[in-house]
């Protein structure tokens, strides 16, 4: 499937895609957009850009005022690369436990308490 198909069947199904990588912002930025990620007119100036060090050196208070609004760091550090990673991780187990259909990507996105793996995720695991 192509990324830019990938990203639009996610943001369908509310999911909230952020891009984290360590290239430089522009190449990063520019990727983004192609893929569906960023539209045009967002960038560093809009808050949807920022960089990994920049990021780092925000308070938590101010993390979390901003982490919705951004959907693309640039230049970051190893452990959010690997934080990344892991939730990538997740997310393809999701996918991989439960068969991806129009009904599945249509229902409603699970909040931040629901536990990562559902009950039928870990059924298919351990089946």
């Amino acid at each position: 499937m192509p990324v830019k198909k990938a990203v639009e069947d996610c943001q369908h199904a509310g999911v909230n895609i952020k891009m984290i990588t360590g290239d430089d912002v522009f190449i990063t930025r520019a990727t983004a957009i192609e893929c569906g990620i960023l539209k045009p007119g967002q960038d560093i100036f809009s808050g949807a850009v920022v960089k990994g060090e920049e990021f780092r050196n925000y308070i938590p208070e101010e993390r979390m005022e901003k982490a919705d609004n951004i959907f693309v760091m640039a230049r970051s550090s190893p452990f959010v690369t690997v934080v990344n990673l892991i939730m990538d991780t997740v997310g393809a187990l999701a996918f991989a436990t439960e068969q991806t259909t129009e009904e599945l990507m249509d229902k409603p996105s699970v909040g931040r308490t629901e536990p990562l793996i559902t009950n039928v995720m870990w059924r298919n695991l351990l089946a």
